[in-house]
């Protein structure tokens, strides 16, 4: 349940993030206008994939409450993804690759695909 609440909450803080850099531009001055531009430009696609992020975060989550196979799976690239994020992410990927890569967690995840009725 852990990983499916730091999941939740990874992806609140994603949509936050997106929601700081349009505030960001939204303040900018007349100053070096292109320059502005471009760097806004930049900052709607940063936003963007934090907002496509942060929504796969809030699926995941839920997905690993309900013990759903499909999120462990998803969690797993997530966690990928964040070992990008130097130091802190890093570390954070670290520990839940470990985590869902432990043998009782498979076996939890696999318990469910098992249990579905045909």
């Amino acid at each position: 349940w852990v990983l499916a609440i730091l999941a939740i909450i990874g992806g609140i803080f994603m949509l936050g993030a997106k929601n700081a850099i349009i505030d960001i531009m939204e303040e900018e001055g007349d100053v070096l206008q292109s320059v502005i531009d471009f760097v806004d430009s930049i900052l709607i696609v940063i936003g963007l994939i934090a907002f496509i992020i942060g929504i796969l975060y809030l699926i995941t989550g839920w997905g690993l409450w309900a013990l759903k196979p499909w999120a462990r799976i998803i969690a797993i690239v997530l966690a990928i993804i964040s070992l990008f994020n130097f130091p802190v992410g890093t570390i954070i990927g670290i520990i839940i690759l470990w985590y869902l890569f432990k043998p009782e967690i498979k076996e939890v995840f696999q318990k469910q695909i098992e249990e579905k009725p045909s």
